[in-house]
């Protein structure tokens, strides 16, 4: 499953390592890299994420 989680990035959920919350949020990809995420896009990240982990 992918989300764009600010106009520039379009991500795979699935190579998501974790959510770091300093610095206004970003999203550490499997791969090491830091995806920036809108503000307004945080609460359906986390959403996301924890319907991904149940399944």
């Amino acid at each position: 499953m992918f989300m764009r989680t600010h106009k520039s990035f379009l991500i795979n959920l699935d190579e998501v390592k974790e959510y770091v919350r300093t610095d206004g949020g970003s999203i550490k990809m499997k791969n090491g890299d830091l995806v920036g995420i809108s503000s307004d896009k945080v609460s359906d990240f986390l959403h996301l994420m924890a319907n991904l982990k149940r399944e």
